[in-house]
């Protein structure tokens, strides 16, 4: 927050990650400082940032809201994902694209009344939706040890015991809530899922449990700002699989053939995305960014993007 405040871009690091990994990531970013929670975090990277602050530190700090307005394409953070050669690509995401997340009036909307779980590393995507989707709406957000992560019974007893009314948790995740404890979750107006293929028999499981209108299958890569599509899951047609959804609020998606020409129902081709979820594009990197943010054919304006 207090990076943002200051007009900044903030670049999370997952401590997880090797220390090549994060350097190279503090190198394309061009990072200025490093902000750490802790000295023995700080001892355990050579990463060699001379402007590194210890949040202690940081906390000393006037609390005064110095009062910057950044402009809506101005970048909020830079998130990278493991690219196809292994290096990591830096993802520029901007004020509009979070706002269009996290106002979403669908489906997926927050009220102030909710408690959203942020089951997300802030490394990753999804934390997002979790911290900005909360915050900027009134929510509450609960937060949860690192080792509960992926322990189905910890998390399904933290749902309970802390009334938590919304969460994204990935597919694996949520397959394993329903083989646990799936009656713990029965307060939760909003459960989100996705990130690979649904299983129907878990699904079906869920539906038993928790009824219609709960179960979210959701969609979207990081260039898109998390999530792109959305599926109420309220019936299991036979023979079907569960699909990702239709666009959410500002968005929009095409399906290209090999000409570049909309493919008809039922015809296989390309996913493009559009709207205003669609990231600012790669950081240092312009020729893939050229290759994956494209001019939308279709669209009644010259900086109209897709994101293929």
């Amino acid at each position: 927050m207090g990076i943002l405040k200051a007009g900044a871009v903030y670049v999370p690091l997952n401590t997880a990650y090797p220390t090549e990994r994060l350097k190279f990531i503090l190198e394309n970013a061009g990072a200025n400082y490093l902000v750490y929670t802790g000295e023995s975090i700080i001892n355990t990277f050579d990463l060699g940032i001379s402007n590194s602050w210890s949040f202690d530190a940081c906390k000393a700090a006037s609390a005064q809201n110095p009062g910057i307005i950044t402009a809506p394409e101005s970048p909020v953070y830079i998130m990278y994902t493991s690219g196809t050669t292994g290096k990591p690509k830096g993802i520029a995401v901007c004020n509009r694209n979070v706002l269009k997340l996290v106002f979403e009036p669908g489906v997926i909307a927050v009220n102030a009344s909710d408690r959203m779980l942020q089951w997300s590393n802030y490394a990753f995507d999804g934390s997002t939706y979790e911290i900005f989707g909360a915050l900027l709406n009134g929510a509450s957000l609960q937060l949860i040890k690192d080792e509960w992560a992926s322990d189905a019974a910890a998390l399904s007893g933290v749902i309970h015991n802390e009334k938590v009314t919304v969460s994204f948790i990935t597919t694996a995740l949520f397959n394993a809530f329903m083989d646990t404890a799936p009656e713990k979750l029965l307060g939760m107006r909003r459960i989100l899922f996705g990130g690979e293929m649904v299983s129907l028999p878990h699904v079906k499981r869920g539906l038993e449990v928790l009824g219609n209108d709960r179960i979210i299958h959701v969609y979207g890569p990081t260039e898109t700002t998390t999530f792109a599509t959305a599926y109420p899951i309220n019936s299991i047609e036979n023979g079907r699989t569960i699909p990702i959804g239709r666009p959410l609020a500002n968005t929009r998606l095409y399906v290209l053939d090999a000409g570049g020409a909309l493919a008809p129902m039922g015809v296989p081709g390309e996913l493009l995305i559009g709207g205003d979820g669609v990231a600012l594009g790669y950081i240092n990197n312009p020729e893939l960014t050229s290759e994956k943010f494209v001019v939308n054919p279709f669209g009644q304006q010259s900086d109209d993007r897709l994101y293929r």
